[in-house]
């Protein structure tokens, strides 16, 4: 039996902004709690953590009145990704994170978030191997390649063209790419060689991996509209992977 795995990434929550779609984000966290054979990774930019001392970036307009501060934010996600830490196989870094903790010297997501729900730290890259075994046959194994990502892009071939150059760089089997807020999936196909010397064909898979931060919403501002950036799609982006054959498949 080939059972099908499922692979999400889950990132660019940026809790403490009034415009970050809590609920959204918490009905995909009680969804993956819910179903077997999720694993999931963290993106980054878990929390917005924008202090009144950044002049260039904070704005009070978009400062979330119910969490406030850093300490705040962090702990609301730390509440939120308990319950499914067991199936997380890492926390990526975000530019929030890191400008956080670049200004402050304090590390949020490495000594907060990864030492309380006991998680791997995985700074800005990662790269992960799923190995997959079934009783009396060989371990099949699959390749992630993520990253927090980086990019002032505003059209989708903008945004899709730097996760296509660094994937260039790597082998894997799926790559994930956060910080542009969009969802789209791409899949790539190659021919190999299976264990008894005959051609397959395989798919590589590439994933901008979307977000919870809405653009435009009644009643608040947003650098999104100050800056007349597109509405994105909120949510994530699913992968599916079948260990036994070696095949992935995204949707976004």
């Amino acid at each position: 039996m080939n059972e099908e795995i499922l692979f999400v990434p889950l990132g660019d929550i940026h809790a403490g902004n009034k415009n970050c779609d809590y609920q959204k984000f918490e009905e995909y966290v009680n969804w993956i709690k819910a179903t077997p054979n999720i694993y999931w990774l963290g993106m980054g930019d878990y929390a917005d953590c924008i202090l009144a001392g950044d002049e260039k970036r904070f704005d009070f307009d978009a400062l979330d009145p119910n969490l406030p501060t850093p300490d705040e934010q962090y702990a609301y996600i730390e509440k939120v990704f308990r319950p499914i830490k067991d199936r997380c196989l890492g926390l990526l870094l975000g530019n929030h994170d890191f400008e956080l903790q670049r200004r402050h010297a304090h590390r949020y997501v490495a000594n907060d978030l990864c030492q309380r729900l006991e998680l791997p730290f995985l700074g800005f890259n990662a790269y992960i191997r799923l190995h997959f075994t079934r009783k009396g046959k060989n371990g099949q194994t699959i390749d992630i390649c993520a990253t927090h990502g980086s990019t002032n892009a505003r059209t989708p071939g903008g945004k899709i063209n730097p996760l296509m150059h660094w994937a260039s760089g790597f082998q894997a089997d799926i790559y994930c790419y956060a910080h542009t807020h969009d969802k789209y999936v791409h899949e790539r196909p190659y021919y190999a060689l299976s264990t008894n010397m005959t051609m397959v064909e395989r798919k590589q898979v590439f994933v901008l991996t979307g977000g919870f931060l809405e653009g435009y919403k009644l009643g608040t501002l947003s650098y999104v509209e100050r800056k007349n950036l597109s509405p994105s799609k909120l949510g994530i982006v699913k992968i599916s992977i079948w260990p036994e054959t070696k095949q992935v498949r995204g949707q976004a």
